[in-house]
């Protein structure tokens, strides 16, 4: 009985493993080749290395390495090659369709959720560039107008007199939340490498938090006297949201650039933020906006 639930759990993994062309592209070279390095398969493969890491984590089970860090297949994964050389793996009795979704539904996961997005910026890096310092300019034009003082993803109302020194602080904080979370990346998950796509991605995860600067500016030019910005609870309770929107966003970022699963990516994520709330207790800067 046991053997036989073992059997099914091998299937399964091996059909959720293989539902993907390079990944069986993968699997095929090892056939042929025995082993491959790294290198071989980045050159063969022609792929960015976050993807090819994230390739290689869903065949975790199907492929290992030797004593010489070259890649091979496992018992599990021979029997994988197997079954995508069969007429099993090419169509299934029932073709499983996808439930249909509203177009606001899809405009909604595409806003909080942007991985397409992303995946769109990665491939056009010509493109990403550009968008990533927009983001980061007009962020530190309006956080400058609203006189508030950037730290990571958090903003406290500026020291007066230091009000010149908000747009160097906003690029510093875009580079300090790339540094840590491609340190994390490499210490917890043994990811290098796609630096410049993750500090593309970490411009637009800044993206939400620096609504808080822009609605706190047209507040005060425009004399709104909006509850979420005068109310003190409204206004700690849009951030917090605002920052979550942004930890969703610098997920993905990390997820596409490094080639991490969500949950992995998750991790370095909320470390993130962790660190962020650390910072602000050691240097004193949590205030009443």
């Amino acid at each position: 009985m046991a053997e036989s639930s073992k059997h099914r759990e091998d299937s399964f993994y091996i059909h959720r493993a293989l539902n993907h062309p390079l990944r069986k592209r993968i699997l095929e070279l090892l056939s042929e080749k025995g082993s491959m390095s790294f290198t071989e398969f980045k050159k063969t493969l022609d792929v960015r290395v976050g993807t090819l890491y994230y390739h290689f984590d869903a065949l975790s089970r199907l492929i290992s390495q030797d004593e010489q860090k070259r890649y091979i297949l496992t018992p599990l994964g021979q029997r994988a090659y197997e079954v995508s050389r069969s007429e099993e793996s090419v169509a299934p009795s029932r073709p499983l369709l996808p439930k249909p979704r509203s177009a606001a539904g899809v405009y909604f996961r595409n806003l909080f959720l942007p991985s397409g997005f992303f995946s769109y910026i990665y491939a056009r890096p010509r493109v990403g560039i550009p968008l990533a310092f927009l983001v980061i300019a007009l962020g530190a034009l309006v956080s400058f107008q609203a006189k508030l003082d950037p730290l990571l993803f958090f903003f406290d109302r500026a020291i007066q007199g230091r009000e010149i020194l908000i747009p160097i602080e906003l690029v510093l904080s875009w580079f300090g939340v790339f540094l840590i979370s491609d340190l994390l990346a490499r210490a917890l998950f043994q990811r290098k490498g796609d630096h410049l796509l993750l500090l593309i991605g970490t411009s637009f995860a800044f993206a939400p938090v620096l609504l808080f600067p822009l609605l706190r500016y047209l507040d005060l030019s425009l004399g709104l006297r909006s509850p979420f910005t005068r109310d003190p609870t409204a206004v700690r309770t849009l951030l917090v949201a605002l920052q979550t929107w942004a930890i969703v966003i610098l997920t993905y970022a990390v997820s596409l650039s490094k080639g991490l699963r969500i949950d992995k990516a998750t991790i370095v994520s909320l470390i993130v933020a962790y660190s962020n709330i650390l910072l602000l207790f050691v240097l004193g800067r949590i205030s009443s906006l």
